[in-house]
């Protein structure tokens, strides 16, 4: 399985069982290299199914052959989804077994390092009239500049735009990032106003009581704080203000 190569890639493992008179310019990583002209086929190839023991054979349309200079094959999981087949490459997905799910037949992948690939082989000509065929792709002609992928209704599948320039954006891809970020920016407002809440003022509460209650509003007083926190201080303090009976001087807060 190979998504960096934009259609199938047919080595020597293939054999060409239709010509489409076409070919395309393949070009190397080296944008210095010069263009490789390769014929556009359709191919088979020989998968023997290690259940049954059954051989297949599994039909690749609008590929790229190169015969005997590839000794192995790519495949292009887009194009062979395309064509409706079922094709699930993703060894982190616990609800689907990484393979091929074909007509009659599921085809395993196993992993090498980072790849994933199975074992075919060239069939011969017996193989080729009385083995079961399988097409895995489209005859269609498979233009990869322009193919249509997937749901492209979907946000994920739009160009990228930098969501910290518009806050709409931000909305659009990502709500839940978005809200969060507007609750962080709430945050910081309210503990701005509290800050600014917490500046001691003048007394203007004064008590001519010789056991005054403690109220939220001395509180925030005496210690320079807000009303809300003196509220809330108060709410979480379990002694206020009570006498001890062995000194009945001391007072517990």
């Amino acid at each position: 399985m190979d998504t960096n190569a934009d259609t199938c890639c047919l080595g020597s493992n293939f054999i060409i069982t239709a010509y489409t008179q076409r070919s395309a310019d393949v070009y190397a990583y080296d944008s210095s290299l010069p263009p490789t002209h390769v014929p556009i086929v359709s191919g088979a190839t020989a998968y023997d199914c290690p259940e049954t023991g059954s051989t297949f054979i599994l039909i690749i349309n609008e590929a790229l052959y190169y015969g005997n200079k590839l000794d192995h094959s790519l495949f292009n999981p887009n194009q062979i989804r395309s064509y409706g087949t079922p094709l699930w490459d993703n060894p982190y997905d616990d609800m689907h077994e990484i393979g091929i799910e074909a007509t009659d037949l599921f085809i395993p992948l196993r992993s090498r390092g980072t790849k994933l690939l199975f074992g075919t082989r060239a069939p011969t000509k017996k193989e080729l009239e009385t083995c079961h065929h399988i097409e895995l792709t489209s005859k269609v002609p498979w233009e990869p500049s322009t193919v249509q992928l997937g749901k492209l209704s979907t946000p994920r599948n739009t160009p990228y735009e930098d969501p910290r320039s518009n806050d709409s954006e931000m909305r659009r891809l990502d709500p839940v990032q978005h809200n969060l970020q507007q609750w962080c920016v709430v945050q910081q407002i309210n503990a701005t106003a509290d800050r600014f809440q917490d500046v001691p003022v003048r007394p203007s509460f004064v008590s001519t009581e010789r056991h005054s209650k403690v109220t939220a509003e001395n509180l925030s007083e005496r210690l320079g704080i807000s009303i809300g926190r003196a509220r809330a201080t108060l709410n979480a303090t379990l002694q206020r203000g009570t006498r001890s009976a062995i000194m009945p001087l001391a007072r517990r807060y």
